[in-house]
């Protein structure tokens, strides 16, 4: 990885952030997931934020790099893909300086999950490949804009999912999310092409700080199917 000096050298113009990204693209592309290339929109506003936060998505990119590099072994031929999902989403706890409070929820992650991680702030700070996979957004567009300026979802979803993060927040056990499936939309107006969903939430599980052993975020599962793309996405309504 990268050292400290290194990132803020080059943290002047849009040249480190695509650097980052072609290199993460080449990763991802190991695991055949085909992501889209950063918006010129989504690269300006990189370039408008503060040094600090520059830095801190250039880390998170290059963090991001590190923990895909856990491959299959190739002496086990019967490596499973959720073995994988959770040797990768424990190396990402440990690259941000969390540990799991619940170990349960190894148990029920299923392999075609998508897996996130989400920090005290509920910034996304890790997601799986399979997210990568169905999302239309680059790594950049998800860094530099809000969930909302990104997503659309029935109000009543995102209240209670709100509930539940805030309910995981003081927990000490992995929670159900006990929500219907439903239709999400992306809405970035400047994405080239944007893709509807019907996502099934699963589980919500705490994570500490190993500094302090306080909760500093929390890992969240769902399924998600890719129910339309482009133009047919408006056929979709969000209730």
């Amino acid at each position: 990885m990268e050292s400290s000096n290194f990132l803020e050298s080059k943290i002047s113009n849009s040249d480190s952030v695509q650097y980052y990204l072609k290199r993460l693209n080449s990763t991802l592309l190991r695991d055949k997931a085909v992501v889209a290339e950063a918006t010129e929109e989504s690269i300006s506003k990189f370039c408008s934020l503060e040094e600090i936060s520059q830095l801190r998505i250039l880390r998170n990119i290059s963090k991001y790099i590190q923990i895909l590099s856990v491959e299959p072994e190739p002496e086990r031929e019967n490596w499973h893909r959720k073995e994988l999902e959770i040797a990768r989403l424990k190396k990402a706890a440990k690259a941000f300086g969390l540990r799991f409070l619940d170990d349960e929820i190894f148990n029920l992650i299923d392999g075609e999950d998508v897996i996130e991680i989400y920090d005290q702030r509920q910034i996304q700070i890790y997601r799986n490949v399979k997210f990568c996979k169905i999302c239309s957004y680059s790594l950049l567009d998800l860094a530099v804009h809000s969930w909302a300026e990104l997503y659309e979802k029935p109000a009543f979803v995102a209240a209670a999912a709100g509930a539940k993060v805030q309910e995981v927040m003081t927990a000490d056990k992995t929670l159900s999310y006990d929500i219907e499936p439903f239709i999400q939309r992306e809405v970035l107006i400047y994405a080239k092409t944007r893709r509807t969903f019907l996502v099934k939430p699963k589980y919500l599980s705490p994570l500490v700080s190993e500094m302090n052993g306080r909760i500093a975020g929390f890992v969240t599962t769902f399924s998600a199917e890719v129910l339309a793309d482009g133009d047919e996405s408006n056929k979709f309504s969000i209730i």
